[in-house]
């Protein structure tokens, strides 16, 4: 519960960095129409997110006064409303990725520390700026905020070692079918990699048909001192999947926009992260304060070492080495490094 308490403490200190006054642009006074844009959603989208959703779209028309409303369409293909005209749009990280492959690097296994560090960096002005102009020229948009949607776990019943890259030699561990950056990195820690379906990987350890195995920590909430059985259970704490969703701005309502509106999104974005990242790291903080509490240890991985690691793994393939930019995936790392 303190983790979750400081990373909720974090995450307010940089949202009100973040957030602009409204009142930051006088000469912009507010406009006397209401103005209405649309913000498009894939159709598959969590309740977590989608709390952030409300709040960013409730947000804006309460501190325009009703000024800015937002109106909020599910569509199958958020880049195609966009070129269709929508104004703003959300999105996972896999759809920008498609016209930016810079972005694959930003859910890179072990690229991040932590919730915290993810969502201080990829929300940050010196983030925004670096990635602005070739985002807007690749896809049309620029984002006003990343919200965090949670990552895996490893889960092992054989090893108390899975926190140091040594401890991986020799261990075959079953992942979810298609993560193909993962086994990469997997492998190159002297892991065996089987592929499975997501859903299938916590009925396979209950049953110990699967000794090491990742999974989300809501699967967590299937352990019982039964299931146990007596056998040591670990919980390694990575952030080798992260699930990121990012809030754009396109590049055309962008310059249609006063200074004041801009600001009033700004600080709709921020009211936005707070209630989705809130609701998130509160849930996974639930899953593994209920699995301490069977006697499940819970631990930290060693980070600096996953994470040289993994760039080499993929700086040594060649399927893999001309993936994104290099020199922008080592400095966004460091942009609001936590130590």
């Amino acid at each position: 519960m303190q983790k979750t308490v400081a990373i909720i403490l974090a995450l307010a200190f940089l949202l009100a960095g973040c957030a602009q006054e409204p009142q930051s642009a006088p000469e912009q006074p507010r406009p006397r129409q209401t103005r209405a844009l649309q913000l498009a959603v894939r159709e598959a989208v969590s309740e977590d997110a989608m709390r952030g959703i409300e709040a960013f779209v409730e947000t804006a028309a309460a501190v325009s006064e009703g000024a800015l409303q937002i109106e909020t369409v599910r569509c199958a293909d958020p880049i195609a409303a966009l070129d269709a005209g929508s104004d703003l749009i959300f999105l996972s990280n896999a759809e920008v990725a498609r016209a930016n492959g810079d972005f694959l690097s930003y859910a890179s296994p072990f690229y991040f520390l932590n919730e915290t560090h993810l969502s201080a960096t990829l929300n940050s002005g010196e983030f925004v700026s670096r990635i602005r102009d070739k985002t807007q020229s690749l896809l049309g948009a620029a984002p006003l905020a990343a919200f965090y949607g949670g990552s895996g776990i490893f889960l092992s019943n054989e090893s108390e070692g899975l926190d140091t890259v040594e401890g991986w030699e020799g261990i075959r561990i079953f992942i979810g079918e298609g993560n193909d950056l993962l086994s990469v990195v997997l492998e190159k820690f002297g892991a065996s990699v089987t592929g499975r379906a997501a859903e299938t990987l916590m009925d396979g350890f209950l049953s110990r048909s699967f000794r090491t195995i990742e999974c989300d920590p809501a699967e967590l909430l299937r352990l019982t001192g039964d299931t146990i059985g007596g056998y040591p259970v670990v919980a390694y704490r990575t952030m080798h999947a992260a699930q990121i969703d990012w809030l754009m701005l396109s590049a055309e309502a962008e310059v249609s926009l006063s200074a004041w509106e801009q600001a009033v999104l700004t600080e709709a974005a921020a009211a936005a992260l707070a209630a989705n990242d809130t609701a998130v790291t509160a849930r996974e903080a639930a899953a593994f304060e209920y699995a301490e509490s069977l006697g499940v240890a819970v631990y930290e991985i060693d980070y600096d070492a996953f994470c040289e690691q993994a760039d080499e793994a993929f700086l040594s393939a060649v399927r893999y080495r001309n993936l994104w930019d290099w020199d922008l995936h080592s400095n966004v790392r460091d942009f609001a490094r936590l130590n």
